[in-house]
């Protein structure tokens, strides 16, 4: 997730506040014992802001498909179900 929005046609202001929140998920993700909590999170608030994009910017739209797969991905790890992400 980082790598595409790093790749994105986001602006940087956008692509900054996205990745203040994917960071501190991927280090707690990369513990020994998670708070799945805590990542889940995390996420979540990346969701909302790559939701609020998708509505605003074409790039938002193309950042959003890539999120949503990758929020499917992660839901069943973290115990909840996809719609916590809005998707």
């Amino acid at each position: 997730m980082e790598a595409a929005v790093k790749q994105s046609a986001l602006d940087s202001t956008q692509q900054e506040e996205l990745l203040d929140y994917l960071r501190p998920a991927k280090r707690e993700a990369g513990k020994e014992t998670p708070s799945k909590e805590l990542v889940g999170q995390n996420l979540k608030q990346v969701s909302e802001t790559m939701k609020t994009l998708k509505d605003t910017t074409e790039a938002g739209k193309s950042l959003w498909q890539t999120g949503t797969e990758i929020f499917k991905a992660v839901a069943p790890w973290l115990g909840i179900a996809a719609a916590f992400f809005g998707i």
